[in-house]
């Protein structure tokens, strides 16, 4: 979708909020994939070292800060709480408990820079699963073996 622009001041405006918005969408994007970016979007050629300018709007770049999408919201508190509870039912009652526990070793590459305003982290929202591993498991047993 074009945006629509009155005139070339608008339309500057219109470009640079564009820019904006990507890096805050995604703040790993470098600058020939933001150059692709408004081409498509704006149909116009922009130069790299034009988009560089952003810096002059007060974004640089920084070591991106990774937040796992679905770390530590109210629903898996909630998982976890309910979890714990039934283990220690389970554990009062004399039951027989077995701990399993896999690692994953992650074989994982990814862009470790990225631009943001001044004073604020360059954060990337990432999916908890991030690629292909390799898992390591191992089981623990408390008491009796029969």
């Amino acid at each position: 979708m074009r945006p629509t622009v009155a005139n070339c001041g608008d339309h500057r405006l219109v470009t640079v909020a564009r820019l904006e918005w990507h890096l805050n969408k995604s703040c790993s994007l470098t600058l020939v994939q933001l150059q692709s970016l408004l081409s498509i979007e704006f149909n116009a050629d922009v130069l790299t070292s034009t988009i560089r300018k952003l810096d002059g709007m007060l974004f640089t770049i920084k070591t991106t800060r990774i937040e796992p999408a679905a770390c530590n919201n109210d629903l898996n508190k909630t998982k976890r709480q309910t979890f714990a509870a039934s283990i220690l039912y389970h554990i009062e009652e004399g039951d027989y408990v077995v701990y399993y526990d896999e690692t994953n070793y992650k074989i994982y590459c990814k862009r470790s820079q990225g631009r943001s305003k001044r004073g604020q982290r360059a954060v990337e929202k990432m999916p908890a699963s991030k690629g292909p591993n390799v898992q390591v498991q191992c089981v623990v047993c408390l008491g009796p073996t029969a």
